[in-house]
């Protein structure tokens, strides 16, 4: 949620009097559930003539039966190939027909389908979405197509890229036992043996309203979307999911320390990170995720900041450094150190120089942390003052917290969250990283030239995986 609604509002929230008022609210989103169990979300905002749809479905690829990877995605590709009314395309050309653009994304979490449209077309996109929750075109000539098309995708986005394939082996090693070890994409093996009959299987049982939330933002009436989607949806019946709990193996505790060493010729310099499991917003206790999202901010968020300043700066021994939370997430996320080296420097020399910065920010007292939080709540809240007017990050906002076990008052009241986090909270959290025993480590370096040099500085390794497009 944090990566989207990095500060919102200006300096003056930051009163008490502000926080109490009955309209501190975020998006101010108006809310209604069908019956069947679609929860519908919607954030009018008439300041453009355009709207954000979207439609999230809460599965992904931690959702999918042991060497069946990659189902969610596929299915992802097949939503596109039409139904028994629309034709193969149709979906996209219509959108493109009224000059809007639609694409979809598959994580661990959940898959979601958008469209960026003018507020004349939600009621077809309402009926089109509704077509395919039930009627996708799914058959074997279809499927056997399409494989090809998902194989090549790996191909390019994870065979091809370095970091993509070693981030492979890095969720094994960071989460164990629980599904955030299996790419979204899927392993290529298994993706050449899936079948129709298991992709309509999964289709059927994830596929319901009661496993979907639609949430649109931008110039609409929310009582016009809530009757449009019961015309749509409200026929459509639940599935078996309906009133289960998603179920997955309950994470393994992650024991020792594992250095994973990587060489590849298309890695341009040499790199190193550090991950910690860390709690989600959805798993943390109280405002613990809070805490670390901000201690992400502090030790690398600005050119002040311990990371920047004593790696970049002053000592010069990295293009860049950062400390990143990904906390976005149903189950556990981590916590990221991580330096792009300069030349002369060992990638164990510059790990333990990022562990001695976070030893040593953890150690000060709450009266040296204190202003520097205010400080940084400041600069959240008045980074992105102008994302209220963004049509998009109502929706996908809402809609991701949703999907992984957040409620609409954990996003609407955020800021409230923020702004009770303490100096002792964020010293809390990084007396914790120091004191843990297990981690995973990975260095990543090119293979050196005959003169003893490499390539350009390229861009950090910040995350363990993107959503796949």
């Amino acid at each position: 949620m944090f990566r989207i609604l990095v500060g919102i509002f200006s300096l003056f929230l930051f009163s008490q009097a502000a926080f109490a008022q009955d309209d501190a609210g975020l998006f101010h989103p108006k809310v209604k559930q069908l019956p069947n169990g679609l929860q519908i979300v919607v954030v009018e905002n008439d300041a453009l003539p355009v709207v954000k749809a979207m439609i999230w479905y809460k599965v992904g690829a931690s959702d999918e039966v042991v060497g069946q990877s990659g189902i969610a995605h596929f299915l992802e590709h097949l939503m596109f190939k039409g139904t028994e009314k629309v034709a193969d395309g149709q979906f996209s050309r219509e959108v493109a027909a009224v000059g809007g653009i639609d694409n979809a994304f598959t994580s661990w979490d959940y898959t979601a389908y958008h469209a960026t449209i003018p507020p004349s077309f939600v009621p077809r996109w309402l009926e089109l979405e509704s077509d395919r929750m039930v009627n996708a075109h799914i058959t074997d000539d279809v499927v056997n197509t399409e494989r090809g098309v998902i194989i090549e995708e790996r191909r390019m986005r994870v065979e091809q890229s370095p970091e993509a394939k070693i981030g492979e082996q890095l969720r094994v090693s960071l989460y164990g036992n629980h599904p955030y070890n299996t790419p979204v994409i899927g392993w290529k093996n298994e993706i050449e043996h899936l079948t129709t009959a298991q992709i309509n299987a999964f289709y059927k049982k994830w596929y319901a309203p009661n496993n979907a939330i639609i949430a649109i933002s931008g110039q609409v009436k929310a009582d016009d979307v809530f009757a449009l989607a019961e015309k749509y949806f409200g026929e459509i019946p639940a599935s078996e999911t309906k009133g289960q709990k998603r179920q997955r193996p309950q994470m393994a505790p992650l024991r020792g320390q594992t250095i994973i060493h990587y060489q590849d010729p298309r890695i341009s310099q040499e790199k190193v990170s550090r991950y910690y499991r860390a709690p989600s917003f959805a798993t943390a206790k109280g405002n613990e995720a809070y805490a670390y999202m901000l201690l992400g901010e502090l030790l690398s968020g600005s050119v002040s900041s311990p990371f920047q300043k004593r790696l970049v700066l002053d000592q010069e021994k990295t293009y860049g450094a950062y400390a990143y939370y990904s906390g976005e997430s149903l189950d556990d996320g981590s916590f990221i150190l991580g330096a792009n080296l300069k030349k002369g420097f060992t990638q164990a020399e510059i790990e333990q120089e990022m562990v001695q910065i976070l030893t040593d920010f953890a150690n000060k007292s709450p009266e040296e942390i204190a202003p520097l939080l205010e400080q940084e709540k400041v600069k959240l809240f008045e980074q992105t003052v102008f994302s209220l007017d963004n049509v998009e990050y109502p929706a996908r906002t809402l809609g991701e917290a949703l999907s992984t076990g957040e409620s609409v008052d954990d996003v609407e009241y955020w800021k409230q969250h923020v702004a009770d986090i303490s100096a002792q909270d964020i010293l809390k959290v990084a007396q914790k990283l120091v004191h843990r025993k297990a981690w995973v480590s990975l260095y990543l370096s090119p293979e050196t030239q005959t003169d003893g040099t490499s390539s350009a500085p390229a861009q950090p390794m910040q995350s363990l995986g993107k959503e796949i497009r």
